[in-house]
């Protein structure tokens, strides 16, 4: 079992085994300034990338009985990613799953909401710093592994190819994570660089053909980059109709950017993402036809 919750076993190009491959990771320093912990907070602990829609929005009829239940489960489960070491957690995720829910609803009922608990508890002084740290590092584990355990089959050689990044120097991998593990159980090819420079990018389009290009942004300040970024990856792509999307709350707050900085489509949600990101696709691969 893989415990390293920033690197899982794949091949460089993804196309071997369909899993998520993390070419570039390098370690962060521990934000040390009240901006630098409110940016880790919002975007690393809660990505809004999968929080833009309340929780309660996607609860079916059936499930609104449960709320309280939920919520109650939400808190332990939080509390016991500081706690607790990784298996009896992930035992619990797995007892869910086996129970009826699925990997969507672990990901928004469950691992999310309590990425989301942990920085208000942090915010109201109820858990340290280091706490909020062991406790997302766990989650992040337990996606992983989860996704690795139900995947089902390997993606076809000829599915869809999607790179998940973030702009150089913004910082909220564990949204980025989710989102991309949504992808890849639809049945895309799915690379994860959340670390990648912006040359390490041009490499890796130049290299591969891929048909898609993701981003998420946090970071207001890493908009006028981004325009740049997305202009010079298409450019350097051996895919001259690679698609870009992007999502994050900068766009959130004003979707209308996604137009400036040169993407093709902006998402609030990976459900979302997914059924835009295939629409795009089919309109680029027509146009190139």
């Amino acid at each position: 079992m893989n415990l390293n919750p920033f690197r899982r076993g794949g091949s460089q190009d993804g196309d071997k085994d369909g899993g998520i491959v993390i070419p570039f990771v390098r370690p962060r320093p521990a934000p040390t300034t009240p901006e630098g912990m409110a940016r880790l907070i919002e975007g690393e602990i809660i990505p809004r990338l999968l929080l833009a829609h309340d929780a309660g929005d996607r609860l079916e009829p059936r499930r609104e009985a449960r709320l309280e239940t939920r919520q109650h489960r939400v808190e332990l489960f939080a509390a016991r990613t500081i706690s607790d070491e990784f298996e009896p957690l992930l035992d619990f995720v797995l007892e869910r799953m086996d129970e009826g829910d699925s990997f969507a609803d672990v990901c928004f009922e469950l691992l999310a909401p309590a990425a989301r608990l942990l920085g208000e508890w942090w915010s109201d002084d109820r858990c340290t710093f280091a706490d909020v740290t062991v406790g997302l590092c766990r989650l992040q584990q337990i996606v992983h592994e989860v996704g690795d355990r139900c995947s089902g089959a390997a993606p076809s050689p000829d599915a869809p190819l999607a790179l998940f990044t973030l702009p150089p120097g913004d910082q909220h991998a564990f949204g980025l994570t989710l989102a991309a593990e949504f992808f890849r159980h639809a049945g895309w090819r799915t690379v994860l660089a959340p670390d990648a420079t912006a040359g390490e990018l041009g490499d890796m389009v130049r290299r591969q053909s891929f048909d898609l290009i993701a981003f998420s942004v946090l970071d207001e300040r890493r908009l006028a980059s981004l325009t740049d970024l997305i202009a010079d990856l298409r450019q350097s792509s051996c895919n001259a109709g690679i698609g870009v999307l992007v999502g994050g709350r900068v766009f959130d707050e004003a979707p209308s950017r996604a137009t400036e900085v040169g993407a093709d489509v902006y998402a609030r949600d990976p459900d979302e993402a997914l059924k835009l990101a295939e629409g795009t696709l089919a309109d680029i691969h027509h146009h190139f036809a």
